[in-house]
């Protein structure tokens, strides 16, 4: 498998057009539930972080 495609150049982009009756049935099929346990954790902010320590 010798391509000499380059992989760090970025790939072609796919166009996904949908009509609005079908992005309303997608939205219903897939809804987005905000649940506050996926939050960040307070443990991982840089607030007190010290570039010293490194």
């Amino acid at each position: 498998m010798n391509s000499s495609r380059n992989w760090r150049l970025p790939g072609e982009v796919k166009v996904w057009r949908m009509t609005e009756r079908e992005r309303q049935a997608y939205i219903k099929k897939h809804p987005i539930i905000y649940r506050d346990d996926l939050k960040p954790s307070p443990a991982f902010t840089m607030e007190n972080w010290d570039y010293r320590l490194y």
